[in-house]
């Protein structure tokens, strides 16, 4: 009776297993068909993400299109120089030489054009090629170093030179011009020169320069300007007292047969077609002009072996 019981005890036990079994079997394999709430969430919201992404990108059957390629941006090149432009300008339009070492001096006009001196190694020695150009840039003269004479470059110059304060003595008048002008005197070879050096000792009522030139007038068929030690003069060069005046002429230099160079102080005038009276020219007294510089050459320009060698720009404009 007793193993009868412990029997049937079994067979419940092994009836509850199978039926425990086959649930468990049924569970895994309907989590392996459905998926779970969790997991269907988190799909749906891969979807949503998924979907979003693919809406603001390309379709997968194309290449996603690349970034620009930003070219680089070009160069500025940088603007020339009046300097620059006007050398552009003689370049192309002028005969002057400017092979091998070039060197360039320029002045400034007041009415805004420029005058260049051009030296070259084409250029004889002591000699430079002149340029003068308008305030747009256009040449209004040249002078050609390998055909000029040292007196045309020189008339053709026209630099000032530095003005000095003179120390004071009663038996010379030191006088420096201000503009183009120079005082006329008469030499003692015999010949009327023009001068920058306005240093004259007082002689009697003459006066003479360290070259022994003596001022010099046309008045009265020409004589020794006459001067009192005492008289003052204005900046015309002229006394109050006596109306004697000191000559002072400007130079035509287009008239280059009228004069004939001497120094970088004086000219020795050859005929009067060129002579001009001075109208921009101011006598300063108790002064001089610094005509013995050594920063200076023979015509009176800038020393060459001074200056920086120039160089021609590359690209003119057309």
């Amino acid at each position: 009776m007793e193993v009868e019981v412990r029997a049937r005890k079994i067979a419940v036990y092994v009836v509850v297993f199978l039926l425990m079994a086959d649930f468990l079997v049924n569970l895994l394999s309907l989590a392996g068909r459905r998926p779970r709430n969790e997991d269907v969430r988190a799909a749906s919201e891969l979807h949503i993400l998924d979907s979003a992404d693919e809406s603001s990108s390309p379709p997968r059957n194309q290449h996603k299109s690349e970034a620009p390629h930003r070219m680089p941006a070009k160069l500025e090149e940088t603007p020339l120089t009046r300097t620059e432009r006007d050398l552009c300008r003689i370049q192309k339009f002028s005969q002057v030489p400017l092979g091998g070492d070039l060197r360039l001096q320029s002045v400034e006009r007041s009415e805004g054009g420029r005058n260049y001196w051009i030296k070259s190694s084409n250029c004889p020695d002591e000699l430079y090629s002149i340029v003068s150009m308008d305030s747009q840039g256009r040449i209004e003269k040249e002078i050609d170093c390998q055909t000029a004479s040292l007196t045309e470059v020189t008339l053709n110059s026209g630099l000032q030179f530095a003005i000095e304060v003179a120390r004071p003595d009663l038996k010379v008048r030191s006088m420096a011009l201000s503009g183009p002008g120079r005082f006329l005197v008469n030499c003692w070879d015999g010949g009327l020169s023009l001068t920058r050096d306005g240093r004259f000792n007082q002689e009697s009522a003459a006066l003479i320069n360290g070259e022994g030139c003596t001022a010099w007038t046309k008045r009265d068929g020409g004589r020794p300007v006459r001067l009192a030690s005492d008289e003052v003069l204005d900046q015309n060069g002229c006394s109050e007292k006596s109306r004697e005046c000191l000559e002072i002429f400007e130079i035509d230099a287009s008239d280059k047969d009228a004069f004939n160079f001497k120094s970088k102080n004086s000219v020795s005038i050859l005929n009067n077609r060129g002579l001009m009276p001075a109208r921009q020219t101011v006598v300063v007294h108790d002064s001089f002009e610094d005509l013995d510089s050594i920063d200076r050459s023979l015509t009176g320009v800038e020393n060459w072996e001074h200056l920086p060698p120039t160089r021609l720009h590359s690209h003119c404009p057309e």
